[in-house]
């Protein structure tokens, strides 16, 4: 039975594309994995930059706070950079429209990277499968003679299964690593979003300070760091 594993000349019409695709997805794959980790490295690395910043805004220092955003290297910060800036010289007045535009840049940082080549690997290599059953199958009705008995037809009908038994493993192992990609991104979203930094800064697009001058509300975590509660602070240089 494991005769059936035996690669032969009639396997190079499907396996050489089929191992250029799975060169292709596998290198892809690794270079995601690298990115990611590297973003999630730098992300943890400026943490406190992102806690400065959102020391100023608590506290109304809004000029400081302009100042650390065009200085820091934070990947987070700089993927918003020109938003920020823009946000904090008109005091977050056009506030639905930054909330949309902060979002939307964290959320195309915080992605995975060659997205389409996982995406179209599960649909083309199933493709080179099924093209690989087709060419068997081709052979089949134009060579087999009938004297040399299904000895001749299990060698040509097993082109078509290794090729459709290779294509859907491949398709299933890759579909399982780029959901472990997928899964690496969104739990880094949502540790930011967790951030006492993201929290201020989507309460001050919201609710900007100069609609309410007298007073400044601000996110900040208790001592035991488990839970986050409002503080009311006055506010300072509005």
């Amino acid at each position: 039975m494991l005769k059936i594993l035996n690669m032969g000349l009639l396997d190079l019409a499907w396996g050489i594309p089929f191992l250029f695709m799975c060169y292709v997805a596998m290198t892809k794959y690794f270079d995601s994995r690298q990115r990611i980790r590297n973003l999630a490295k730098n992300i943890t690395r400026y943490k406190s930059s992102r806690d400065k910043i959102s020391g100023y805004l608590s506290t109304g220092d809004l000029e400081s706070a302009e100042k650390l955003v065009m200085s820091t290297n934070d990947p987070l910060i700089k993927a918003s950079v020109s938003v920020l800036k823009e946000g904090l010289k008109s005091r977050f007045d056009d506030y639905g429209a930054l909330k949309d535009d902060i979002n939307k840049n964290v959320d195309n940082l915080l992605k995975v990277p060659h997205t389409s080549v996982f995406e179209n690997f599960a649909a083309t290599i199933l493709v080179i499968g099924f093209a690989g059953t087709l060419w068997s199958f081709f052979y089949t009705l134009i060579n087999f003679d009938a004297s040399k008995g299904f000895q001749q037809l299990f060698f040509y009908l097993a082109v078509g299964i290794k090729s459709s038994f290779f294509a859907a493993c491949a398709s299933g192992l890759m579909g399982s690593y780029y959901a472990r990609l997928k899964i690496k991104v969104e739990h880094e979203i949502e540790k930011f979003k967790e951030e006492v930094f993201y929290k201020n800064l989507i309460y001050f697009v919201t609710h900007p300070p100069s609609r309410n001058p007298k007073t400044t509300i601000c996110y900040k975590k208790d001592k035991s760091n488990k839970t986050a509660h409002q503080r009311e602070l006055t506010e300072v240089g509005l």
